[in-house]
Protein backbone atom coordinates (compact mmCIF):
# COMPACT_ATOMS: atom_id res chain seq x y z
CA UNK A 1 0.00 0.00 0.00
CA UNK A 2 1.29 3.53 -1.25
CA UNK A 3 1.72 5.92 1.88
CA UNK A 4 0.74 9.53 0.88
CA UNK A 5 -0.66 12.54 2.23
CA UNK A 6 -4.29 13.21 1.01
CA UNK A 7 -6.78 16.25 1.35
CA UNK A 8 -9.00 15.51 4.19
CA UNK A 9 -12.01 16.20 2.30
CA UNK A 10 -11.64 13.41 -0.13
CA UNK A 11 -11.28 10.87 2.52
CA UNK A 12 -13.55 8.63 4.23
CA UNK A 13 -13.78 9.01 8.34
CA UNK A 14 -12.53 5.70 10.22
CA UNK A 15 -15.10 2.94 9.87
CA UNK A 16 -13.57 1.36 12.99
CA UNK A 17 -16.73 1.49 15.42
CA UNK A 18 -15.67 0.55 19.11
CA UNK A 19 -18.32 1.26 21.66
CA UNK A 20 -18.80 0.12 25.27
CA UNK A 21 -21.23 0.29 27.58
CA UNK A 22 -20.92 -0.36 31.55
CA UNK A 23 -23.01 -0.83 34.67
CA UNK A 24 -24.32 -2.86 37.27
CA UNK A 25 -27.19 -5.10 36.90
CA UNK A 26 -30.56 -3.78 35.55
CA UNK A 27 -28.32 -0.57 34.50
CA UNK A 28 -29.58 -1.47 30.31
CA UNK A 29 -25.99 -1.89 29.32
CA UNK A 30 -27.70 -4.64 27.23
CA UNK A 31 -30.74 -3.19 26.19
CA UNK A 32 -28.58 -0.49 25.29
CA UNK A 33 -26.13 -2.62 23.57
CA UNK A 34 -28.56 -3.88 21.25
CA UNK A 35 -30.22 -0.62 20.06
CA UNK A 36 -27.23 0.24 19.12
CA UNK A 37 -26.55 -2.56 17.10
CA UNK A 38 -30.19 -3.02 15.70
CA UNK A 39 -29.73 0.54 14.35
CA UNK A 40 -26.38 0.23 12.70
CA UNK A 41 -27.50 -3.61 11.37
CA UNK A 42 -31.06 -4.33 11.70
CA UNK A 43 -31.56 -7.89 13.24
CA UNK A 44 -28.44 -8.93 11.16
CA UNK A 45 -25.96 -8.82 14.20
CA UNK A 46 -24.34 -11.15 17.02
CA UNK A 47 -24.21 -11.35 20.61
CA UNK A 48 -21.12 -13.36 22.05
CA UNK A 49 -22.40 -14.30 25.99
CA UNK A 50 -20.15 -14.90 28.47
CA UNK A 51 -23.40 -15.06 31.18
CA UNK A 52 -25.01 -18.02 30.84
CA UNK A 53 -26.93 -17.13 27.97
CA UNK A 54 -28.78 -13.76 30.09
CA UNK A 55 -28.41 -12.01 26.29
CA UNK A 56 -31.36 -14.27 25.59
CA UNK A 57 -33.85 -12.99 27.68
CA UNK A 58 -34.30 -10.37 25.22
CA UNK A 59 -35.27 -12.25 21.99
CA UNK A 60 -38.95 -11.22 22.68
CA UNK A 61 -37.92 -7.88 21.65
CA UNK A 62 -34.84 -8.27 18.97
CA UNK A 63 -33.39 -10.96 16.70
CA UNK A 64 -29.89 -11.70 16.55
CA UNK A 65 -27.13 -14.29 16.34
CA UNK A 66 -26.39 -16.13 19.91
CA UNK A 67 -23.28 -17.45 20.68
CA UNK A 68 -22.90 -18.92 24.43
CA UNK A 69 -19.56 -18.39 25.08
CA UNK A 70 -17.88 -20.68 27.15
CA UNK A 71 -13.76 -20.48 29.18
CA UNK A 72 -11.49 -19.48 28.63
CA UNK A 73 -12.06 -16.26 28.61
CA UNK A 74 -8.87 -15.02 26.81
CA UNK A 75 -8.19 -12.52 24.43
CA UNK A 76 -7.47 -15.35 22.34
CA UNK A 77 -10.89 -16.83 22.40
CA UNK A 78 -12.48 -13.54 21.56
CA UNK A 79 -10.91 -13.04 18.61
CA UNK A 80 -11.28 -16.69 17.60
CA UNK A 81 -15.43 -15.86 18.05
CA UNK A 82 -15.23 -12.32 16.61
CA UNK A 83 -13.62 -14.26 13.38
CA UNK A 84 -16.40 -16.44 13.46
CA UNK A 85 -18.70 -13.73 13.42
CA UNK A 86 -17.08 -11.76 10.60
CA UNK A 87 -16.69 -15.27 8.20
CA UNK A 88 -20.90 -15.15 9.03
CA UNK A 89 -21.40 -11.81 7.67
CA UNK A 90 -22.45 -10.71 10.45
CA UNK A 91 -22.88 -6.48 10.38
CA UNK A 92 -22.19 -6.11 13.92
CA UNK A 93 -20.85 -7.82 17.22
CA UNK A 94 -21.93 -7.35 20.61
CA UNK A 95 -19.49 -8.51 23.29
CA UNK A 96 -21.36 -9.19 26.43
CA UNK A 97 -19.49 -9.53 28.68
CA UNK A 98 -16.18 -8.47 27.89
CA UNK A 99 -15.37 -8.30 31.80
CA UNK A 100 -15.15 -11.70 31.67
CA UNK A 101 -11.88 -11.23 29.93
CA UNK A 102 -10.17 -9.55 32.91
CA UNK A 103 -11.85 -11.20 36.02
CA UNK A 104 -12.93 -14.45 34.74
CA UNK A 105 -12.12 -17.97 34.50
CA UNK A 106 -8.87 -18.27 31.89
CA UNK A 107 -9.23 -14.41 32.01
CA UNK A 108 -5.96 -11.72 32.11
CA UNK A 109 -6.34 -12.38 35.95
CA UNK A 110 -6.17 -15.82 35.98
CA UNK A 111 -3.25 -15.64 33.63
CA UNK A 112 -1.36 -13.09 35.74
CA UNK A 113 -2.10 -15.06 39.28
CA UNK A 114 -0.73 -18.30 37.69
CA UNK A 115 2.62 -16.76 36.24
CA UNK A 116 2.90 -14.83 39.68
CA UNK A 117 2.80 -18.49 41.39
CA UNK A 118 5.30 -20.06 39.30
CA UNK A 119 7.75 -16.75 39.47
CA UNK A 120 7.09 -16.75 43.49
CA UNK A 121 6.68 -20.07 44.58
CA UNK A 122 4.95 -19.20 47.33
CA UNK A 123 7.14 -16.55 48.71
CA UNK A 124 5.09 -13.14 49.56
CA UNK A 125 8.70 -10.80 49.53
CA UNK A 126 9.21 -12.41 45.86
CA UNK A 127 5.70 -12.02 44.78
CA UNK A 128 5.31 -8.26 45.27
CA UNK A 129 8.88 -8.10 43.42
CA UNK A 130 7.61 -9.86 40.56
CA UNK A 131 3.94 -8.80 40.20
CA UNK A 132 4.83 -5.98 37.69
CA UNK A 133 6.68 -9.14 35.43
CA UNK A 134 3.66 -11.43 35.63
CA UNK A 135 1.33 -9.14 34.30
CA UNK A 136 3.31 -8.30 31.59
CA UNK A 137 2.94 -11.47 29.12
CA UNK A 138 -1.45 -11.18 29.88
CA UNK A 139 -1.08 -6.98 29.41
CA UNK A 140 0.89 -7.94 25.99
CA UNK A 141 -1.94 -10.67 24.73
CA UNK A 142 -4.88 -7.64 25.43
CA UNK A 143 -3.27 -5.17 23.67
CA UNK A 144 -2.57 -7.85 20.54
CA UNK A 145 -6.36 -8.54 20.72
CA UNK A 146 -7.18 -4.46 20.59
CA UNK A 147 -4.75 -4.12 17.67
CA UNK A 148 -6.37 -6.72 15.99
CA UNK A 149 -9.90 -4.92 16.63
CA UNK A 150 -9.06 -1.00 15.94
CA UNK A 151 -8.11 -2.48 11.95
CA UNK A 152 -11.72 -3.65 11.40
CA UNK A 153 -14.89 -1.93 10.03
CA UNK A 154 -17.35 -4.11 11.44
CA UNK A 155 -18.56 -2.59 14.52
CA UNK A 156 -17.70 -3.94 18.06
CA UNK A 157 -20.06 -2.55 21.25
CA UNK A 158 -18.92 -4.03 24.82
CA UNK A 159 -20.56 -4.52 27.67
CA UNK A 160 -18.90 -4.17 30.64
CA UNK A 161 -19.50 -5.00 34.27
CA UNK A 162 -18.98 -2.17 36.99
CA UNK A 163 -17.98 -1.55 40.41
CA UNK A 164 -17.85 1.02 43.21
CA UNK A 165 -14.09 2.23 43.64
CA UNK A 166 -12.23 3.57 46.50
CA UNK A 167 -9.00 5.87 46.61
CA UNK A 168 -6.58 7.20 49.21
CA UNK A 169 -6.07 10.63 49.98
CA UNK A 170 -3.94 12.71 52.06
CA UNK A 171 -4.91 15.59 54.06
CA UNK A 172 -3.96 17.57 56.95
CA UNK A 173 -5.81 17.27 60.67
CA UNK A 174 -5.97 19.85 62.70
CA UNK A 175 -6.80 17.49 65.66
CA UNK A 176 -3.75 15.29 65.33
CA UNK A 177 -1.91 18.11 63.41
CA UNK A 178 -0.69 16.08 61.02
CA UNK A 179 -1.08 14.68 57.61
CA UNK A 180 -3.45 11.08 57.41
CA UNK A 181 -4.66 9.17 55.03
CA UNK A 182 -8.58 8.91 54.24
CA UNK A 183 -10.34 6.43 52.25
CA UNK A 184 -12.86 8.36 49.76
CA UNK A 185 -15.41 6.73 47.01
CA UNK A 186 -14.48 7.36 44.00
CA UNK A 187 -17.90 6.41 41.95
CA UNK A 188 -18.18 3.43 39.80
CA UNK A 189 -15.74 2.00 37.48
CA UNK A 190 -15.45 -0.33 34.00
CA UNK A 191 -14.20 -3.78 35.38
CA UNK A 192 -11.68 -3.60 32.19
CA UNK A 193 -7.66 -3.33 31.77
CA UNK A 194 -7.10 0.52 32.71
CA UNK A 195 -6.53 1.61 29.40
CA UNK A 196 -9.10 0.08 27.60
CA UNK A 197 -11.14 2.87 27.18
CA UNK A 198 -8.44 4.85 25.06
CA UNK A 199 -9.74 2.96 22.05
CA UNK A 200 -13.57 3.49 22.10
CA UNK A 201 -15.50 6.03 20.12
CA UNK A 202 -17.86 5.67 23.09
CA UNK A 203 -17.41 4.64 26.65
CA UNK A 204 -20.40 5.34 29.21
CA UNK A 205 -21.61 4.39 32.61
CA UNK A 206 -24.77 3.44 33.22
CA UNK A 207 -26.81 3.13 36.43
CA UNK A 208 -30.21 1.24 37.33
CA UNK A 209 -31.70 4.58 39.23
CA UNK A 210 -31.62 5.58 35.63
CA UNK A 211 -31.04 3.22 32.83
CA UNK A 212 -30.71 3.01 29.06
CA UNK A 213 -28.53 6.94 29.93
CA UNK A 214 -25.10 7.35 29.44
CA UNK A 215 -22.78 9.08 31.85
CA UNK A 216 -19.58 9.19 29.02
CA UNK A 217 -16.60 8.32 30.70
CA UNK A 218 -14.60 9.89 27.99
CA UNK A 219 -15.65 13.62 26.46
CA UNK A 220 -17.14 13.28 23.14
CA UNK A 221 -16.44 14.34 20.05
CA UNK A 222 -18.74 16.82 18.74
CA UNK A 223 -19.80 14.59 15.68
CA UNK A 224 -21.51 12.26 18.40
CA UNK A 225 -23.18 14.77 20.32
CA UNK A 226 -26.36 14.61 18.74
CA UNK A 227 -26.34 10.80 18.37
CA UNK A 228 -26.72 10.41 22.63
CA UNK A 229 -28.60 13.64 23.78
CA UNK A 230 -27.99 14.89 26.99
CA UNK A 231 -29.89 12.69 29.51
CA UNK A 232 -31.75 10.51 26.72
CA UNK A 233 -31.46 6.92 26.94
CA UNK A 234 -29.75 5.19 23.93
CA UNK A 235 -32.35 4.49 21.12
CA UNK A 236 -31.98 2.54 17.54
CA UNK A 237 -31.22 5.89 15.89
CA UNK A 238 -27.99 6.66 17.91
CA UNK A 239 -27.04 3.24 15.95
CA UNK A 240 -28.28 4.53 12.62
CA UNK A 241 -26.57 8.17 13.10
CA UNK A 242 -23.15 6.59 14.26
CA UNK A 243 -23.61 3.68 11.18
CA UNK A 244 -24.14 6.76 8.77
CA UNK A 245 -21.26 8.85 10.24
CA UNK A 246 -18.92 5.73 9.68
CA UNK A 247 -20.37 5.32 6.61
CA UNK A 248 -19.25 9.03 5.26
CA UNK A 249 -22.69 9.71 3.84
CA UNK A 250 -23.54 13.35 3.91
CA UNK A 251 -26.09 14.73 5.73
CA UNK A 252 -29.31 15.00 3.54
CA UNK A 253 -30.93 18.83 4.03
CA UNK A 254 -34.57 18.95 4.77
CA UNK A 255 -37.24 19.75 2.41
CA UNK A 256 -37.93 23.69 2.58
CA UNK A 257 -41.56 24.98 2.99
CA UNK A 258 -42.78 27.91 2.79
CA UNK A 259 -45.18 28.83 5.57
CA UNK A 260 -48.58 30.68 4.76
CA UNK A 261 -47.00 33.76 6.65
CA UNK A 262 -43.45 33.84 4.73
CA UNK A 263 -41.78 36.79 3.46
CA UNK A 264 -42.27 37.53 -0.39
CA UNK A 265 -39.74 35.82 -2.53
CA UNK A 266 -37.86 38.18 -3.00
CA UNK A 267 -36.76 38.54 0.45
CA UNK A 268 -36.62 34.78 1.52
CA UNK A 269 -33.34 32.15 1.07
CA UNK A 270 -33.19 30.74 -2.35
CA UNK A 271 -35.03 27.39 -2.41
CA UNK A 272 -33.15 24.39 -1.66
CA UNK A 273 -30.16 26.34 0.04
CA UNK A 274 -29.26 25.02 3.31
CA UNK A 275 -30.62 25.47 6.61
CA UNK A 276 -28.24 28.07 8.93
CA UNK A 277 -28.86 25.06 11.30
CA UNK A 278 -29.49 21.67 10.49
CA UNK A 279 -31.57 19.18 12.80
CA UNK A 280 -28.19 17.59 14.59
CA UNK A 281 -26.92 21.12 15.05
CA UNK A 282 -30.26 21.62 17.17
CA UNK A 283 -30.08 18.42 18.93
CA UNK A 284 -26.38 19.21 19.96
CA UNK A 285 -26.99 23.03 20.83
CA UNK A 286 -29.68 22.07 22.72
CA UNK A 287 -28.06 19.61 24.77
CA UNK A 288 -24.83 22.09 25.44
CA UNK A 289 -27.48 24.84 26.75
CA UNK A 290 -28.85 22.48 29.06
CA UNK A 291 -25.28 21.22 30.38
CA UNK A 292 -25.53 25.61 30.88
CA UNK A 293 -28.33 25.74 32.27
CA UNK A 294 -29.63 28.45 29.74
CA UNK A 295 -33.11 28.18 28.48
CA UNK A 296 -33.41 26.82 25.07
CA UNK A 297 -36.17 29.22 24.29
CA UNK A 298 -34.14 31.51 24.66
CA UNK A 299 -31.91 30.95 21.76
CA UNK A 300 -34.34 29.38 19.74
CA UNK A 301 -35.67 32.60 18.24
CA UNK A 302 -32.01 32.98 16.51
CA UNK A 303 -32.69 29.71 14.40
Amino acid sequence: MTEEFKDSDTQNVSKTLLIAVAGTTGSGKTESAMRIATGIAGSNFSVVDSENNRALNKKGRYRFAHLDMQAPYSPEHYKTLVEKSIKAGHGAIILDNFSSEWEDEGGLHDDADAALERMSKGDPEKANAVLGLAWKAPKMRHKAFMRYLVKLEIPIIFCLRAEPKIKYIKEYDDKKGREVTKVVDAGWLPIAEKLFGYQMLVYALMMPENPGVPVHLKKLEPEFEPMFPVGKQITEKSGQMLAAWASGAPKAAPPVTASPDAAPPSAQEPVGAAPRITPDETLALEARCTENSIKTGTVKKFF
